[in-house]
């Protein structure tokens, strides 16, 4: 599919693909950090549920040397993919904000909060329910 200019999707169709894409998001973090089993196999069972379409590709000859080329029948599966690498990265992984659960792009593999302001709201709370 080329990308055109003009290409767009109905509003309900991207509201429902962005709020389906949240759950997974959030299940895949939630997932490694609840307690309770009933949780951890539902948070399981969303991941599961992923749409896993694979694009498929072809080889071409380009300057005499062969080169792999992906064929994304739609934009949704160029998206997935994306979304799919993003969440897997170890290096720059996309996280949850430990204070605001936003989601954000980790600049450090051990980066828990979305900024600083954050972190800092995370430890005045977190101390004043120690005392």
């Amino acid at each position: 599919m080329a990308y055109q200019r003009n290409y767009s999707e109905p509003y309900n169709w991207l509201y429902t693909q962005f709020k389906d894409w949240a759950v997974l998001f959030y299940s895949t973090f939630a997932h490694s950090t609840e307690k309770d089993a009933r949780e951890a196999e539902f948070y399981r069972e969303v991941i599961a549920a992923y749409d896993g379409n694979v694009p498929s590709f072809h080889l071409e000859i380009f300057d005499k040397v062969p080169v792999l080329v992906w064929d994304f029948p739609s934009l949704m599966m160029v998206i997935h993919l994306v979304f799919g690498l993003m969440i897997t990265d170890d290096k720059q992984p996309l996280r949850c904000c430990k204070y605001c659960n936003r989601a954000f792009i980790a600049q450090h593999p051990k980066a828990e909060f979305c900024q600083h302001g954050c972190k800092n709201k995370f430890n005045v709370y977190k101390n004043r329910d120690k005392k």
